[in-house]
């Protein structure tokens, strides 16, 4: 007997049952719906919406289900291609369909069930959303990380006030030293300049006496 793990991961685990699958059934609908479509899943069977999917989902209308669950639970996403090739059918889903197909970062998937490889192409979009929010959730810790790292920004606005506050202090030790410069200058060569000016005091009071 061929053992197949199951993964932990809900979406891997559908990966894995719609790859196995031959075809649909309700009972693989039902799960991908629980475990992948959650606006589906808000409308608890009430509204045009949840009329709509019960319908094809009691004609087994399967396709046509797989289509409209990927107009409801991806808005922004559509359906890029659809082509048969070597017995499979490969299904793209895109958010940018007007880029050129090679530079589109599409979500793909293939099955020999045409409404599998759609649902599957849904599901490969949940995965892509949650590896992106997952990047960028690794960013944003790095990010808070490197802030309290010693290269980070707030370890360099915190070095750059201290050699800011350290280069203030030099100038303000280096203008009291001009200032203590200057007074020592003056005190210095006053005396010259008051000497003269005494004994010319001096000699003025000794030619006035009679």
């Amino acid at each position: 007997m061929l053992f197949v793990p199951i993964p932990d991961d809900p979406l891997e685990h559908l990966a894995a049952r719609l790859r196995l699958a031959e075809n649909p059934t309700a009972d693989l609908v039902g799960a991908i719906v629980a475990a992948a479509c959650p606006r589906s899943r808000m409308l608890n069977g009430t509204g045009a919406a949840a009329g709509r999917l019960e319908t094809l989902t009691k004609s087994a209308a399967w396709t046509d289900l797989a289509l409209a669950l990927i107009g409801f639970e991806l808005p922004g996403w559509s359906l890029r291609r659809m082509v048969f090739e070597d017995g499979a059918w490969l299904c793209s889903l895109s958010s940018q369909p007007g880029l050129p197909l090679e530079l589109d970062d599409t979500a793909d998937a293939s099955h020999e069930s045409l409404p599998l490889a759609l649902l599957a192409a849904l599901i490969e979009v949940r995965r892509k959303k949650r590896r992106s929010g997952k990047r960028a959730e690794r960013g944003r810790t790095a990010c808070r990380a490197a802030g309290r790292s010693e290269f980070g920004p707030r370890a360099m606005l915190r070095q750059f006030r201290l050699t800011f506050e350290s280069a203030l202090r030099i100038v303000a030790a280096i203008a009291f030293c001009a200032m203590l410069a200057a007074i020592f200058w003056r005190a210095a060569t006053m005396p010259a300049y008051v000497a003269p000016m005494k004994s010319q005091t001096v000699s003025s009071r000794f030619h006035m006496q009679p």
